[in-house]
């Protein structure tokens, strides 16, 4: 009898946690998707720099799932417009707190990609707003575009390196603060 009560009173807590949770699949139309992105039914693959993932949504935390192909890509974490951390994906599917202890109301995450395609692709699987926190709509796509073409300085390549040795490695590159991004 003790044992049927125990089960019961974890499956409720299961339940309770299941629902406090919104999970958005990479095909979701809440999800605003920026620059060249391989889409499939179960995941959008990021190989260029300055692609980026963008959503509004109310809570208070928001985590996403990623694998990355060598480990090698760093990613802007962008609150309301703020750069608050870089993320450094694995090579295990993984999920990642991308921010918590937020404010009640409303928010908008970007997840920004600072390296540049020789670092491998990172396959995004999705977000998960915790403590029932709902998606909004999309953010707009802007009315105006401009595309550019150019070479390593354009993904930002090396913008990091102040040692004078032009190092073009991952640790080094942030195409967000490349002259394209700005």
């Amino acid at each position: 009898m003790i044992n049927k009560f125990w089960i019961c009173l974890i499956a409720v807590f299961v339940s309770f946690s299941c629902a406090a949770q919104t999970i958005l699949k990479v095909t979701d139309a809440h999800i605003r998707y920026s620059g060249r992105i391989a889409m499939t039914d179960s995941t959008a693959e990021l190989s260029w720099s300055a692609t980026s993932i963008k959503i509004n949504f109310t809570g208070t935390a928001v985590s996403t799932t990623l694998k990355d192909e060598r480990s090698d890509n760093n990613y802007n974490v962008i609150i309301d417009g703020k750069v608050i951390s870089v993320l450094h994906p694995e090579m295990a599917k993984k999920s990642y707190v991308l921010a918590s202890g937020l404010s009640s109301g409303k928010h908008t995450l970007e997840l920004f990609k600072r390296t540049e395609w020789a670092m491998g692709k990172t396959w995004f699987y999705g977000f998960t707003l915790n403590n029932g926190g709902k998606i909004l709509s999309a953010p707009p796509v802007p009315k105006r575009k401009i595309e550019f073409f150019g070479n390593s300085i354009t993904c930002g390549y090396a913008d990091l390196d102040t040692t004078g040795r032009d190092r073009g490695t991952s640790p080094y590159e942030n195409g967000y603060i490349s002259y394209a991004a700005e």
